[in-house]
């Protein structure tokens, strides 16, 4: 009896493929035999025809360059190569296939077991390795079910990780993953052409503790950088950042500011030169009526006093009103001769007691100087409107490296979570601590109060 004569029950011959066909209603599984013997491909056809769980389609091909062709169809499904096939080897073929990114799990089959073939297949790609003389129907389904399975597992991930690495690398932000000694394992091209290895060491500083992103700036470029753990790999450390370029947004926040401020200069110029100064005629005006009038006894001499000493308190305040739009005492005075004065307008308009103390030099330059001065201004005028404060406290302490202004009350306080307005003095204040480099923080608590406090490095001014 021939080994065709065994299997007739259950297959059918397809000798324009050198194969077989087991009826079967089960799945179908396509199977490409690289052997140069075709006895034991008929050995092979014996063995998968006694299977009573799938329907396997056998093709049979003896040469190298057969099984290269018939793998570039794409119709099969796995590979089953001898090891020996006369001048090359079924390692040799499997290492161009893996040059070839061939995703059609391989078995080698051998003569017989030798651990250093079984190790050089692993190493070459094969999906496993299978001595003939030991083989049997069981054995060889399983190794080709579990080899479809693996490559199955094996394609999901790389088309994963195909579609992770197009993501990481159009993402519109600098991405990197480094380990424990800050050695950089993955980056995309934003990161590549921004950042270095001594980026990763200061962010790594920067952002320890951090709650949130931390804004960065390197070279002429502001990223606000966020860094987040990742899984361990071989007892180290990962961590990713994601910075993303807020440079642009920098300049036009710096605009605004700028616009802003400038517009305010204007205001406080018109309300002292316009303003006060017909204030100022009419306070003289109704100071001359009202001599005139006590010339002649006239009893609307009075009258005339009152309109002048009301005046004068509309000058006192338009006055007051110019320094804190427009507070020249930073150009010509400083930022500390400034904060004096804004305390103690405070004091005479609102009848808060509110102080200035200091620490260290306070100097600063005058870009930096209206930045803080507004920060203090529009924490005091917070406090003044809703929080009905009995003192405020503004302190400048410069006396170390990292510069920080304070301004505490004990008002009603309020909760620091809830979002403020575009246009309020708590939107404003973090864009002006930015524009300086520094960091705002606002503690508050109901009935207890709140400190508002602007931290920044700054050298001091020559």
């Amino acid at each position: 009896m021939n080994f065709t004569d065994e299997i007739a029950p259950v297959t059918t011959l397809r000798p324009e493929l050198g194969g077989i066909t087991r009826r079967s209603a089960g799945k179908t599984v396509r199977v490409l035999v690289l052997d140069d013997n075709e006895d034991d491909f008929a050995f092979v056809k014996i063995l998968l025809g006694k299977s009573v769980m799938c329907t396997y389609q056998l093709e049979w091909v003896a040469t190298e360059a057969a099984a290269l062709a018939a793998l570039r169809t794409g119709l099969f499904d796995v590979g089953l190569f001898d090891y020996k096939l006369g001048a090359t080897t079924g390692l040799e073929i499997l290492r161009t296939l893996q040059q070839q990114q061939c995703g059609i799990p391989i078995i080698l089959l051998t003569g017989s077991e030798n651990p250093e073939i079984d190790q050089a297949a692993l190493d070459s790609g094969a999906a496993d390795y299978l001595a003939k003389g030991s083989l049997d129907t069981t054995r060889l389904e399983r190794a080709i079910r579990y080899s479809i399975s693996h490559a199955q597992v094996l394609s999901a991930l790389r088309e994963s990780q195909a579609q992770m690495q197009l993501f990481m690398r159009s993402v519109p932000c600098a991405v990197c993953i480094y380990d424990d000694r800050a050695e950089i394992l993955f980056q995309n091209e934003a990161f590549l052409r921004h950042f270095t290895v001594q980026s990763v060491v200061a962010v790594r500083s920067l952002t320890a503790g951090a709650s949130g992103p931390v804004p960065y700036s390197h070279g002429n470029r502001h990223w606000l950088i966020t860094t987040f753990p990742m899984v361990e790999r071989n007892g180290r450390k990962l961590e990713g950042l994601a910075g993303i370029d807020i440079t642009q947004r920098r300049l036009v926040e710096q605009e605004l500011l700028r616009v802003s401020d400038a517009e305010r200069s204007r205001i406080g110029g018109d309300l002292h030169d316009g303003l006060g100064q017909y204030l100022t005629g009419i306070s003289c005006l109704s100071a001359a009526l009202r001599e005139k009038l006590q010339v002649h006894s006239r009893p609307e001499a009075e009258d005339a006093a009152t309109i002048a000493t009301l005046v004068q308190e509309a000058i006192a305040q338009t006055r007051a009103l110019a320094r804190g739009l427009c507070p020249v005492q930073l150009e010509t005075s400083g930022l500390e001769s400034a904060l004096e004065d804004l305390t103690y307008q405070v004091q005479r308009l609102h009848g808060v007691d509110c102080q200035f103390k200091s620490r260290g030099v306070v100097a600063v330059d005058t870009n930096i100087a209206l930045h803080l001065y507004r920060i203090a201004q529009e924490a005091i005028t917070n406090a003044v409107k809703h929080a009905a404060p009995r003192r405020i406290i503004v302190t400048a302490d410069f006396a170390a490296e990292t510069r920080v202004l304070t301004i505490e009350d004990d008002g009603t306080g309020f909760d620091p979570n809830v979002e403020h307005g575009p246009s309020s003095g708590m939107s404003m204040m973090p864009y002006r601590a930015a524009m300086i480099g520094g960091t705002l923080t606002v503690v508050s608590r109901p009935g207890i109060g709140t400190r508002v406090e602007c931290r920044f490095n700054q050298p001091p001014c020559p």
